[in-house]
Protein backbone atom coordinates (compact mmCIF):
# COMPACT_ATOMS: atom_id res chain seq x y z
CA UNK A 1 0.00 0.00 0.00
CA UNK A 2 1.39 3.62 -0.12
CA UNK A 3 3.71 4.77 2.20
CA UNK A 4 4.31 1.41 2.93
CA UNK A 5 7.14 -0.25 0.84
CA UNK A 6 10.87 1.37 0.67
CA UNK A 7 11.51 3.33 -2.86
CA UNK A 8 12.76 2.21 -5.24
CA UNK A 9 16.16 3.10 -6.06
CA UNK A 10 16.59 5.70 -8.99
CA UNK A 11 18.18 5.36 -12.34
CA UNK A 12 22.02 5.98 -12.58
CA UNK A 13 24.47 5.34 -15.13
CA UNK A 14 27.35 5.12 -12.79
CA UNK A 15 27.48 1.69 -12.36
CA UNK A 16 28.56 1.37 -16.39
CA UNK A 17 32.26 3.38 -15.10
CA UNK A 18 31.24 6.32 -16.32
CA UNK A 19 31.06 5.49 -19.80
CA UNK A 20 31.34 9.32 -21.19
CA UNK A 21 34.22 10.26 -19.65
CA UNK A 22 35.76 7.47 -20.71
CA UNK A 23 34.95 8.45 -24.04
CA UNK A 24 36.95 11.22 -23.85
CA UNK A 25 40.22 9.92 -23.60
CA UNK A 26 39.46 7.05 -26.07
CA UNK A 27 41.29 9.19 -28.85
CA UNK A 28 44.62 9.71 -26.55
CA UNK A 29 44.55 5.93 -25.94
CA UNK A 30 43.90 5.46 -29.66
CA UNK A 31 47.04 7.80 -30.05
CA UNK A 32 49.56 5.54 -27.51
CA UNK A 33 48.55 2.48 -29.04
CA UNK A 34 49.40 3.47 -32.62
CA UNK A 35 52.61 4.88 -31.48
CA UNK A 36 53.56 1.94 -29.60
CA UNK A 37 52.79 0.01 -32.77
CA UNK A 38 55.08 1.77 -34.83
CA UNK A 39 57.86 1.36 -32.46
CA UNK A 40 56.96 -2.32 -32.56
CA UNK A 41 56.82 -2.24 -36.07
CA UNK A 42 60.13 -0.64 -36.41
CA UNK A 43 62.15 -2.78 -34.03
CA UNK A 44 60.71 -5.57 -35.82
CA UNK A 45 62.53 -3.99 -38.76
CA UNK A 46 65.69 -3.66 -36.98
CA UNK A 47 65.39 -6.74 -34.72
CA UNK A 48 64.69 -8.62 -38.33
CA UNK A 49 67.48 -6.65 -40.34
CA UNK A 50 70.25 -7.82 -37.54
CA UNK A 51 69.35 -11.09 -38.24
CA UNK A 52 69.56 -11.20 -41.66
CA UNK A 53 72.81 -9.64 -41.56
CA UNK A 54 73.95 -11.53 -39.06
CA UNK A 55 72.93 -15.04 -41.14
CA UNK A 56 75.06 -13.06 -43.81
CA UNK A 57 78.01 -13.07 -42.04
CA UNK A 58 78.11 -16.24 -40.44
CA UNK A 59 77.50 -18.07 -43.82
CA UNK A 60 79.98 -16.02 -45.03
CA UNK A 61 82.45 -17.07 -42.46
CA UNK A 62 81.42 -20.62 -43.03
CA UNK A 63 82.71 -20.01 -46.53
CA UNK A 64 86.20 -18.36 -45.46
CA UNK A 65 86.75 -21.24 -42.69
CA UNK A 66 85.85 -23.84 -45.61
CA UNK A 67 88.47 -22.03 -47.81
CA UNK A 68 90.82 -22.34 -44.61
CA UNK A 69 90.24 -25.57 -44.39
CA UNK A 70 91.40 -26.30 -48.38
CA UNK A 71 94.35 -24.88 -48.18
CA UNK A 72 95.65 -26.77 -46.08
CA UNK A 73 94.55 -30.04 -47.52
CA UNK A 74 96.40 -28.89 -50.64
CA UNK A 75 99.13 -28.36 -48.30
CA UNK A 76 98.57 -32.24 -46.79
CA UNK A 77 97.77 -33.99 -50.22
CA UNK A 78 101.52 -32.07 -51.65
CA UNK A 79 102.83 -33.41 -48.37
CA UNK A 80 101.25 -36.94 -48.95
CA UNK A 81 102.16 -37.24 -52.35
CA UNK A 82 105.99 -35.97 -51.77
CA UNK A 83 105.62 -38.96 -49.09
CA UNK A 84 104.50 -41.38 -51.33
CA UNK A 85 107.05 -40.80 -53.68
CA UNK A 86 109.92 -40.99 -51.93
CA UNK A 87 108.85 -44.36 -50.25
CA UNK A 88 108.76 -45.46 -53.79
CA UNK A 89 112.70 -44.09 -54.92
CA UNK A 90 114.16 -45.79 -51.86
CA UNK A 91 112.45 -49.00 -51.70
CA UNK A 92 110.99 -49.59 -55.22
CA UNK A 93 108.47 -51.14 -54.16
CA UNK A 94 105.01 -50.28 -55.50
CA UNK A 95 102.56 -50.14 -52.65
CA UNK A 96 104.65 -46.57 -51.63
CA UNK A 97 102.79 -45.47 -55.20
CA UNK A 98 99.09 -46.13 -53.63
CA UNK A 99 98.93 -42.98 -51.03
CA UNK A 100 101.04 -41.32 -53.74
CA UNK A 101 98.11 -41.86 -55.99
CA UNK A 102 95.72 -41.10 -53.83
CA UNK A 103 97.25 -37.80 -52.94
CA UNK A 104 97.05 -36.74 -56.24
CA UNK A 105 93.72 -37.20 -56.82
CA UNK A 106 93.03 -35.41 -53.43
CA UNK A 107 95.05 -32.31 -54.55
CA UNK A 108 92.71 -32.64 -57.91
CA UNK A 109 89.83 -32.40 -55.75
CA UNK A 110 91.03 -29.64 -53.68
CA UNK A 111 91.88 -27.73 -56.08
CA UNK A 112 88.70 -27.93 -57.96
CA UNK A 113 86.77 -26.81 -54.53
CA UNK A 114 88.49 -24.34 -54.29
CA UNK A 115 87.96 -22.73 -57.26
CA UNK A 116 84.15 -23.34 -57.12
CA UNK A 117 84.48 -21.25 -53.30
CA UNK A 118 84.36 -17.70 -55.35
CA UNK A 119 86.05 -16.43 -52.74
CA UNK A 120 87.13 -13.12 -54.03
CA UNK A 121 89.94 -11.07 -51.87
CA UNK A 122 92.70 -9.25 -53.18
CA UNK A 123 95.28 -11.43 -51.38
CA UNK A 124 93.98 -14.65 -52.44
CA UNK A 125 93.00 -13.31 -55.59
CA UNK A 126 96.81 -12.67 -56.46
CA UNK A 127 98.14 -14.97 -54.54
CA UNK A 128 96.07 -18.25 -55.62
CA UNK A 129 97.42 -18.41 -58.96
CA UNK A 130 100.60 -18.59 -57.56
CA UNK A 131 99.78 -21.37 -55.38
CA UNK A 132 98.01 -23.57 -57.85
CA UNK A 133 101.12 -22.65 -60.44
CA UNK A 134 103.73 -24.01 -57.75
CA UNK A 135 101.39 -27.05 -57.13
CA UNK A 136 101.31 -28.28 -60.28
CA UNK A 137 105.13 -27.62 -60.66
CA UNK A 138 105.92 -29.72 -57.66
CA UNK A 139 103.47 -32.30 -58.82
CA UNK A 140 105.35 -32.33 -62.09
CA UNK A 141 108.79 -32.39 -60.13
CA UNK A 142 107.46 -36.09 -58.55
CA UNK A 143 106.01 -37.38 -61.84
CA UNK A 144 109.00 -37.08 -62.99
CA UNK A 145 111.42 -38.43 -60.30
CA UNK A 146 109.16 -41.52 -60.21
CA UNK A 147 108.96 -41.75 -63.60
CA UNK A 148 112.32 -42.19 -64.11
CA UNK A 149 112.95 -44.49 -61.41
CA UNK A 150 110.57 -46.64 -63.02
CA UNK A 151 112.66 -46.39 -66.52
CA UNK A 152 116.71 -45.99 -65.47
CA UNK A 153 116.76 -47.00 -61.95
CA UNK A 154 116.91 -45.03 -58.37
CA UNK A 155 119.89 -43.35 -59.61
CA UNK A 156 118.91 -41.58 -62.44
CA UNK A 157 116.30 -39.98 -60.05
CA UNK A 158 118.41 -38.79 -57.22
CA UNK A 159 119.93 -36.01 -58.98
CA UNK A 160 116.73 -34.41 -59.54
CA UNK A 161 116.02 -34.85 -55.78
CA UNK A 162 119.31 -33.56 -54.70
CA UNK A 163 118.51 -30.65 -56.81
CA UNK A 164 117.01 -28.87 -53.98
CA UNK A 165 114.03 -28.05 -56.51
CA UNK A 166 111.43 -29.75 -54.99
CA UNK A 167 112.16 -28.07 -51.37
CA UNK A 168 112.33 -24.75 -52.86
CA UNK A 169 108.55 -25.24 -54.10
CA UNK A 170 107.57 -26.60 -50.76
CA UNK A 171 108.65 -23.37 -49.03
CA UNK A 172 107.20 -21.35 -51.86
CA UNK A 173 104.01 -23.04 -51.32
CA UNK A 174 103.86 -22.83 -47.46
CA UNK A 175 104.90 -18.97 -48.28
CA UNK A 176 102.07 -18.05 -50.07
CA UNK A 177 99.40 -20.44 -48.54
CA UNK A 178 100.56 -18.63 -45.34
CA UNK A 179 100.24 -15.23 -47.16
CA UNK A 180 96.02 -16.06 -47.73
CA UNK A 181 95.94 -17.92 -44.95
CA UNK A 182 96.75 -14.75 -42.35
CA UNK A 183 94.42 -12.69 -44.70
CA UNK A 184 91.40 -15.36 -44.60
CA UNK A 185 91.93 -15.50 -40.57
CA UNK A 186 91.56 -11.92 -40.41
CA UNK A 187 88.63 -11.74 -42.73
CA UNK A 188 87.49 -14.63 -40.84
CA UNK A 189 88.06 -12.54 -37.14
CA UNK A 190 86.09 -9.54 -38.81
CA UNK A 191 83.28 -11.37 -40.08
CA UNK A 192 83.26 -13.33 -36.35
CA UNK A 193 83.16 -9.56 -34.81
CA UNK A 194 80.55 -7.95 -37.09
CA UNK A 195 78.56 -10.83 -36.67
CA UNK A 196 78.73 -10.93 -32.82
CA UNK A 197 77.84 -7.00 -33.21
CA UNK A 198 74.59 -7.75 -34.93
CA UNK A 199 73.73 -10.41 -32.69
CA UNK A 200 73.88 -8.23 -29.82
CA UNK A 201 72.20 -5.18 -31.91
CA UNK A 202 69.24 -7.98 -32.68
CA UNK A 203 68.76 -9.18 -28.79
CA UNK A 204 69.14 -5.63 -27.60
CA UNK A 205 66.25 -4.66 -30.31
CA UNK A 206 64.50 -7.71 -28.89
CA UNK A 207 64.50 -7.02 -25.95
CA UNK A 208 62.38 -3.67 -26.31
CA UNK A 209 60.24 -5.30 -28.75
CA UNK A 210 59.24 -7.49 -26.76
CA UNK A 211 57.77 -5.14 -23.47
CA UNK A 212 56.38 -2.87 -26.35
CA UNK A 213 54.37 -5.61 -28.14
CA UNK A 214 52.91 -6.67 -24.73
CA UNK A 215 51.87 -3.06 -24.10
CA UNK A 216 50.67 -3.12 -27.47
CA UNK A 217 48.57 -5.80 -26.67
CA UNK A 218 47.23 -5.02 -23.55
CA UNK A 219 46.31 -1.32 -24.57
CA UNK A 220 44.63 -3.14 -27.39
CA UNK A 221 42.50 -5.50 -25.19
CA UNK A 222 42.02 -2.73 -22.81
CA UNK A 223 40.75 0.23 -25.72
CA UNK A 224 38.73 -2.55 -27.62
CA UNK A 225 37.36 -4.00 -24.22
CA UNK A 226 36.33 -0.74 -23.07
CA UNK A 227 35.38 0.33 -26.78
CA UNK A 228 32.96 -2.89 -26.52
CA UNK A 229 31.68 -1.47 -23.05
CA UNK A 230 31.14 2.04 -24.13
CA UNK A 231 28.89 0.75 -27.20
CA UNK A 232 27.12 -1.62 -24.28
CA UNK A 233 26.66 1.51 -22.11
CA UNK A 234 25.55 3.64 -25.49
CA UNK A 235 23.04 0.90 -26.48
CA UNK A 236 21.71 0.49 -23.13
CA UNK A 237 21.57 4.44 -22.45
CA UNK A 238 19.55 4.26 -25.72
CA UNK A 239 17.49 1.61 -25.08
CA UNK A 240 16.82 3.05 -21.70
CA UNK A 241 15.97 6.78 -23.16
CA UNK A 242 13.73 5.23 -25.66
CA UNK A 243 11.65 3.62 -22.52
CA UNK A 244 12.09 6.56 -20.39
CA UNK A 245 10.77 10.29 -19.96
CA UNK A 246 14.11 12.41 -20.06
CA UNK A 247 12.78 14.86 -17.46
CA UNK A 248 11.58 12.83 -14.26
CA UNK A 249 13.81 9.60 -15.01
CA UNK A 250 10.16 7.70 -15.26
CA UNK A 251 9.31 4.94 -17.90
CA UNK A 252 7.10 6.55 -20.61
CA UNK A 253 4.29 5.85 -22.16
CA UNK A 254 5.72 3.04 -24.64
CA UNK A 255 7.17 1.33 -21.24
CA UNK A 256 4.10 1.58 -19.63
CA UNK A 257 1.63 0.41 -22.35
CA UNK A 258 4.03 -2.92 -22.54
CA UNK A 259 4.20 -2.75 -18.50
CA UNK A 260 0.15 -3.11 -18.86
CA UNK A 261 0.41 -5.88 -21.27
CA UNK A 262 2.24 -7.79 -19.42
CA UNK A 263 0.46 -7.37 -16.11
CA UNK A 264 -3.17 -8.14 -17.77
CA UNK A 265 -1.06 -11.16 -19.05
CA UNK A 266 -0.66 -12.91 -15.89
CA UNK A 267 -4.31 -12.20 -14.29
CA UNK A 268 -4.58 -15.63 -16.64
CA UNK A 269 -2.41 -17.46 -14.08
CA UNK A 270 -4.19 -16.44 -10.81
CA UNK A 271 -6.81 -15.00 -9.19
CA UNK A 272 -5.38 -11.67 -8.71
CA UNK A 273 -6.40 -8.35 -10.15
CA UNK A 274 -4.78 -5.67 -11.78
CA UNK A 275 -5.24 -1.94 -11.38
CA UNK A 276 -4.64 0.76 -13.83
CA UNK A 277 -4.07 4.37 -11.65
CA UNK A 278 -4.73 7.83 -14.10
CA UNK A 279 -2.96 10.63 -12.50
CA UNK A 280 -3.51 14.31 -13.82
CA UNK A 281 -2.13 17.24 -11.74
CA UNK A 282 -4.66 20.07 -10.92
CA UNK A 283 -3.51 23.58 -11.85
CA UNK A 284 -0.53 22.82 -13.41
CA UNK A 285 -1.00 25.30 -16.65
CA UNK A 286 -1.47 28.05 -13.81
CA UNK A 287 2.18 27.83 -12.38
CA UNK A 288 3.68 27.40 -15.87
CA UNK A 289 1.63 29.97 -17.19
CA UNK A 290 2.58 32.86 -13.87
CA UNK A 291 6.66 31.15 -13.26
CA UNK A 292 7.46 29.51 -16.38
CA UNK A 293 8.17 26.15 -17.72
CA UNK A 294 11.56 26.16 -15.42
CA UNK A 295 8.77 25.43 -12.37
CA UNK A 296 6.34 23.44 -14.13
CA UNK A 297 9.64 20.97 -14.81
CA UNK A 298 10.53 21.38 -10.58
CA UNK A 299 6.84 20.78 -10.00
CA UNK A 300 7.23 17.42 -12.25
CA UNK A 301 9.89 16.69 -11.19
CA UNK A 302 9.36 17.05 -7.37
CA UNK A 303 5.80 15.15 -7.66
CA UNK A 304 7.41 11.92 -9.73
CA UNK A 305 9.65 11.00 -6.32
CA UNK A 306 6.41 11.34 -4.04
CA UNK A 307 4.67 9.18 -6.22
CA UNK A 308 7.76 6.55 -6.42
CA UNK A 309 8.31 7.06 -2.88
CA UNK A 310 4.65 5.90 -2.17
CA UNK A 311 4.13 2.86 -4.34
CA UNK A 312 4.71 -0.62 -3.94
CA UNK A 313 7.69 -2.77 -4.91
CA UNK A 314 6.74 -4.17 -8.16
CA UNK A 315 4.58 -1.55 -9.18
CA UNK A 316 5.30 0.44 -12.19
CA UNK A 317 4.80 4.59 -12.06
CA UNK A 318 5.43 6.04 -15.45
CA UNK A 319 5.30 9.28 -16.80
CA UNK A 320 2.87 9.15 -19.93
CA UNK A 321 2.88 12.78 -21.31
CA UNK A 322 3.02 16.15 -20.06
CA UNK A 323 1.03 16.50 -16.62
CA UNK A 324 -0.38 12.87 -16.90
CA UNK A 325 1.29 10.13 -14.82
CA UNK A 326 -0.24 6.07 -14.52
CA UNK A 327 0.85 3.65 -11.61
CA UNK A 328 0.51 -0.24 -12.55
CA UNK A 329 -0.21 -1.99 -9.45
CA UNK A 330 0.39 -5.65 -10.65
CA UNK A 331 -1.39 -8.76 -8.69
CA UNK A 332 -3.66 -6.99 -5.96
CA UNK A 333 -5.20 -9.39 -4.02
CA UNK A 334 -8.43 -7.15 -2.76
CA UNK A 335 -8.97 -4.39 -5.52
CA UNK A 336 -11.78 -3.38 -3.39
CA UNK A 337 -9.46 -1.06 -1.56
CA UNK A 338 -8.49 1.20 -4.52
CA UNK A 339 -10.25 4.01 -3.50
CA UNK A 340 -8.57 3.95 -0.38
CA UNK A 341 -5.44 3.54 -2.20
CA UNK A 342 -6.71 6.60 -4.27
CA UNK A 343 -7.13 8.42 -1.30
CA UNK A 344 -4.21 8.11 0.81
CA UNK A 345 -2.19 8.93 -2.58
CA UNK A 346 -4.07 12.30 -3.38
CA UNK A 347 -3.34 13.34 0.13
CA UNK A 348 0.18 12.25 0.93
CA UNK A 349 1.30 13.57 -2.93
CA UNK A 350 -0.55 17.29 -2.22
CA UNK A 351 0.02 17.36 2.07
CA UNK A 352 2.74 19.76 1.55
CA UNK A 353 3.75 22.17 -1.59
CA UNK A 354 5.24 20.78 -4.55
CA UNK A 355 7.44 23.58 -4.98
CA UNK A 356 7.95 26.16 -1.60
CA UNK A 357 7.93 29.36 -3.61
CA UNK A 358 5.75 31.85 -2.21
CA UNK A 359 2.43 32.64 -4.74
CA UNK A 360 3.11 29.17 -6.51
CA UNK A 361 -0.90 28.15 -6.49
CA UNK A 362 -0.98 24.78 -4.66
CA UNK A 363 -1.34 21.54 -6.88
CA UNK A 364 -3.50 19.21 -6.64
CA UNK A 365 -4.20 15.77 -8.20
CA UNK A 366 -7.03 14.02 -9.95
CA UNK A 367 -6.99 10.10 -10.01
CA UNK A 368 -9.24 7.97 -12.06
CA UNK A 369 -8.40 4.36 -12.19
CA UNK A 370 -9.80 1.07 -13.93
CA UNK A 371 -9.95 -2.65 -12.45
CA UNK A 372 -8.94 -5.71 -14.71
CA UNK A 373 -10.63 -8.32 -15.01
CA UNK A 374 -13.83 -6.15 -13.80
CA UNK A 375 -13.55 -3.62 -16.28
CA UNK A 376 -12.15 -5.40 -19.01
CA UNK A 377 -8.73 -7.33 -19.93
CA UNK A 378 -7.48 -5.21 -22.94
CA UNK A 379 -5.01 -2.69 -22.52
CA UNK A 380 -6.99 -0.10 -24.31
CA UNK A 381 -9.84 -0.47 -23.01
CA UNK A 382 -8.29 -0.16 -19.40
CA UNK A 383 -6.91 3.05 -20.50
CA UNK A 384 -10.06 4.69 -21.56
CA UNK A 385 -11.88 3.57 -18.49
CA UNK A 386 -9.08 4.92 -16.10
CA UNK A 387 -8.98 8.26 -18.59
CA UNK A 388 -12.07 8.97 -18.54
CA UNK A 389 -12.93 8.74 -15.08
CA UNK A 390 -9.73 10.79 -14.49
CA UNK A 391 -11.18 13.68 -16.17
CA UNK A 392 -14.81 12.87 -14.59
CA UNK A 393 -12.52 13.57 -11.31
CA UNK A 394 -10.77 16.47 -12.63
CA UNK A 395 -14.17 18.15 -13.61
CA UNK A 396 -15.53 17.31 -10.23
CA UNK A 397 -12.69 19.38 -8.72
CA UNK A 398 -13.26 22.37 -11.23
CA UNK A 399 -16.49 22.75 -9.80
CA UNK A 400 -15.94 21.94 -6.09
CA UNK A 401 -12.79 23.64 -6.32
CA UNK A 402 -11.13 21.35 -3.96
CA UNK A 403 -9.23 18.08 -3.92
CA UNK A 404 -11.75 14.73 -4.78
CA UNK A 405 -11.54 10.99 -5.95
CA UNK A 406 -13.98 9.12 -7.75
Amino acid sequence: MPGDPDPPAPFSFRSHDDMPTWSRFQGFLLAIIVSLAILVLVFGVLTLEDSVVFLQHSRKMDRLIKVHQILNHLLIDILNAETGQRGYLLTGQSDYLLPYTEAQSALEKDLSEIGKSHYRDPVFTSEMPVVVSLLRAKKDELARTIRLRNEKGLSAALPVVRSNFGITMMRLIRFHISNIDRSILADIKLMRFKAEARKHASERHAGILVPIFFLVLIGGYLYFWKTYRLIHFLSFKLEHEAAHDPLTGLPNRRFFYEALRFALARLERGSYSCILLYLDLDRFKEVNDLFGHEAGDRVLVEFSKRLQALIRKGDIVSRIGGDEFSIVMDLVEKPGLVSEIARKLEERLTETPLIPEVGVPDVGVSIGWAIAPEDGTDPDTLIAKADTAMYRVKEEHRKKGKASVR
